[in-house]
């Protein structure tokens, strides 16, 4: 069995994240998917095509990683699968910093999942809608507010998921509430792991109660069919704890990943769970026309959406600033060594052969290979 290196596998993930971008380009040419990575941030002058370097290439001193500057970025984080990357591994570190020093200060952490039952007759604009309208019943039920301020919520981070599947469209969130220092067998109560009636006295709720409610909110919203059991999840703190200490790990993914990454992942289990709107991408870049069709719509339902969304004031406790997911987008390392750059012309030829993982892959070399390999496209009038 071959086995690729380190280098290997990285130019394999970003090569398969720009086909990804090109394919997402051809069924949205309108939207800036279309333009990213692609058009320059400035436009050349046409005396100055051949001799200004338009398109950069910059290498990160801490990561050695090679990466374009100089160009147009989208920052969608549900529509771009290069931007998604980038951004959501932005997030990733933003959510691992507060939730790292909100243990540090004696707090709990808890992952709330609700979802409901999936029918094929639901668009999903009408899913979307309905889905958002139980939570917001639910989090406006007087049960429920007590429920929070006697567990000692101080806030929560809600990212929002959708898959497609046999059933249609399906909808949920990850919520990860950030809790103060309780009643000792407060977690395990939460999840249902602990049922000492002396707790239940203490908190006046279970597992069972919120699921409760969670069902009359779904009810109320519009939903024909009541959620199972399984439609509500709760993890408590130790679970959250496990999984951010196993980050790093390929078979694992943590609270923190699970909240900011899970829209971009493959879904190993697409038949049984769904797949997300990039496995529906890859399905259509396998000629399944309906797949592409698909996506189509979600990119149209959820543009403009936040998928991830702090409880307000929990940024501010935690001194995290505000950033939208275009600015994260468009940073870079703060400190990178510049590579080389390439004129207007080689610009064009590098796209339009989907060239820019192979470039990027040759500049983290050295420059002279970038030099040799585009020496060769002109010589042999591969244009």
């Amino acid at each position: 069995m071959k086995i690729n290196t380190p280098s290997q596998d990285k130019y394999q993930h970003r090569s398969g994240l720009f086909r990804l971008q090109s394919t997402v380009a051809k069924l949205l040419p309108d939207a800036r998917v279309a333009k990213c990575l692609r058009k320059f941030s400035q436009f050349p002058n046409k005396k100055r095509q051949l001799k200004d370097s338009f398109a950069k290439i910059y290498k990160s001193d801490q990561h050695q990683h090679t990466f374009l500057a100089g160009l147009e970025v989208c920052g969608s984080i549900w529509v771009c699968p290069v931007c998604a990357a980038k951004v959501s591994e932005r997030r990733k570190e933003e959510l691992e910093r507060i939730t790292t020093e909100h243990r540090r200060q004696g707090g709990e952490l808890v992952m709330i999942t609700r979802t409901v039952p999936h029918e094929y007759a639901h668009d999903l604009k009408t899913f979307l809608t309905t889905f958002l309208e139980a939570e917001s019943i639910l989090k406006k039920d007087r049960q429920y507010k007590k429920i929070v301020e006697k567990v000692g919520l101080i806030g929560t981070v809600r990212v929002l998921e959708v898959t497609y599947g046999t059933n249609g469209w399906h909808v949920h969130t990850h919520e990860l509430w950030f809790i103060e220092k309780a009643h000792p067998a407060l977690y395990g109560r939460i999840s249902g792991l602990c049922y000492d009636p002396d707790i239940d006295k203490y908190i006046g709720y279970s597992k069972q109660g919120l699921f409760n409610l969670w069902t009359q909110a779904t009810k109320k919203a519009g939903f024909n069919l009541s959620p199972s059991p399984y439609a509500f999840g709760i993890h408590n703190g130790d679970y959250v704890s496990a999984y951010l200490a196993k980050w790093g790990k390929q078979t694992d993914w943590t609270a923190s990943a699970e909240l900011t990454k899970s829209h971009i992942k493959t879904n190993q289990y697409a038949q049984d769970k769904g797949q997300t709107p990039f496995d529906l991408i890859r399905n259509y870049q396998q000629g399944d026309k309906q797949a592409g069709e698909k996506f189509k719509e979600f990119a149209q339902v959820f543009k403009g959406r936040h998928q991830l969304q702090y409880s307000h004031g929990l940024k501010k406790r935690f001194a995290l600033p505000e950033k939208t997911d275009l600015q994260l987008a468009q940073e870079t390392t703060a400190r990178a060594e510049f590579v080389g750059g390439l004129n207007y012309h080689d610009w064009l030829l590098i796209l339009k052969h989907d060239l820019r993982a192979k470039l990027l892959d040759l500049a983290s070399h050295n420059w002279q290979a970038v030099a040799n390999y585009l020496f060769n496209l002109r010589r042999y009038n591969y244009v």
